[in-house]
């Protein structure tokens, strides 16, 4: 504030003392002037504001994540609203800061004596550069004003990750028990194929719900891309994702869940323990299918003598159709039984899968106990038995009805008789 002062005068001032030392005193106005302004100055008059750093502060999470996710080494610079960097110091350098391991950070603004605003970037390695408020490009970006000395927070940021998006969820019963154990398999469809315009897929990646996470969860940090996700959980059969909460057991008919940057994907599945399901496969013999072949499906267990005995699971035992296929209706193979498979019929040799002359030395049908779901290609060939043929009558040639015809083995004696 300029302050113009009048030519100084010279005038007098009257000091009246005590009598006995009454006496004229003459002081100059120039000092009595000086020290009024100064005392103006001091007292405020026209005196600038305060000037004080401000601050902004917030939180930085991940985009695409199924929980929130706070982000480590996030750099969150300050810029002009025209989206250039602020540089304070000498040299300048510009104003920035980095979120620690919860993803906070805080950001200290220059003490400009009034209120300012600014623009916020957040970058970092292996995630998209974005602007405060969920914007691409600084031109977009919201304006955050600071007053002087004053603190802003809440401004807060979810960043997308370049590399992936989540994908997961929970595999639960009916009753809401968690499903551990259950595999999901993310599948990718390929191209029709030209000539048979046959459509097939391949196993990208699979996750066995639990294991080290929450009952009956998964989670992938996948790539970006389409997939047709597959759950198979033990007694309760495999099914394909439609969607959220929603199943299909044909593969060919399910939708593919797209993976997105930024995008979470949540898929939650709800399994219906089944009661059944089914062992199928082919009889033929020398390539020939074979009508009529019953089946047998069974496990061994131990009685009370310690013998290894059989029981058939099947309430009624399947048959091959003319062509030689058959559906076998069983159970889900649980407590850690293995299921035997035997091929009985008249004129061929009884054997068991796969090509075993006995139970024992089989081999187990070990999908049905792993993953509940339908087994398929449980095949045999069988060889043709020996036959003798004939008549039987009495001595006078008639015909003998239900005569018990058993072979035995006949061994030549020493003179050939």
């Amino acid at each position: 504030m300029l302050v113009v002062l009048p030519t100084p005068r010279r005038f007098e001032v009257t000091m009246l003392f005590p009598r006995s030392s009454r006496r004229r005193t003459r002081i100059s106005a120039l000092p009595l002037l000086f020290l009024t302004v100064l005392g103006l100055l001091i007292g405020g008059l026209g005196a600038p504001a305060y000037a004080a750093a401000g601050s902004i502060k917030g939180t930085v999470t991940r985009a695409g994540a199924l929980e929130t996710t706070p982000l480590q080494g996030v750099v969150v610079s300050l810029l002009t609203t025209e989206g250039t960097p602020v540089m304070t110091g000498d040299p300048a350098t510009a104003v920035t800061a980095t979120t620690g391991s919860d993803g906070s950070y805080t950001l200290t603004t220059p003490d400009t004596g009034n209120s300012a605003s600014y623009k916020l970037k957040f970058s970092a390695d292996g995630v998209r550069t974005e602007f405060y408020n969920d914007a691409a490009a600084a031109a977009a970006a919201s304006s955050v004003t600071v007053g002087n000395g004053a603190s802003v927070t809440g401004i807060n940021a979810a960043v997308a990750s370049t590399n992936g998006s989540e994908i997961g969820g929970l595999v639960k019963t009916n009753g809401g028990a968690p499903i551990d154990g259950a595999t999901i398999t993310l599948l990718r469809r390929n191209p029709a194929d030209a000539g048979t315009g046959e459509v097939t897929y391949s196993e990208v990646v699979s996750q066995t719900t639990g294991d080290g996470r929450p009952a009956g969860t998964w989670k992938l940090d996948q790539a970006f891309g389409k997939y047709v996700v597959r759950v198979s959980a033990p007694a309760y059969g495999t099914f394909y994702y439609q969607g959220n909460n929603s199943l299909t057991s044909s593969r060919d008919s399910a939708p593919e869940i797209e993976v997105k940057e930024g995008v979470a994907v949540p898929l939650n599945a709800t399994l219906t323990a089944q009661t059944t399901t089914t062992i199928s496969g082919q009889v033929t013999s020398g390539g020939t299918p074979v009508q009529g072949v019953e089946i047998s499906v069974e496990y061994a267990q131990l009685n009370a003598q310690g013998q290894t005995t059989w029981t058939e699971v099947q309430s009624s035992k399947a048959k091959t159709a003319a062509n030689g296929s058959y559906t076998a209706t069983v159970p889900p193979a649980r407590d850690g039984r293995q299921y035997v498979v035997g091929f009985s019929a008249p004129g061929f040799r009884t054997e068991y899968f796969d090509d075993s002359s006995t139970r024992n030395g089989a081999s187990v049908v070990r999908q049905t106990p792993e993953i509940g779901s339908p087994v398929t290609g449980i095949s045999a060939d069988l060889d043709r038995a020996t036959q003798v043929t004939g008549k039987v009558t009495d001595q006078s040639g008639a015909a003998l009805a239900a005569v018990d015809v058993s072979a035995v083995t006949y061994t030549a004696g020493a003179n050939g008789a």
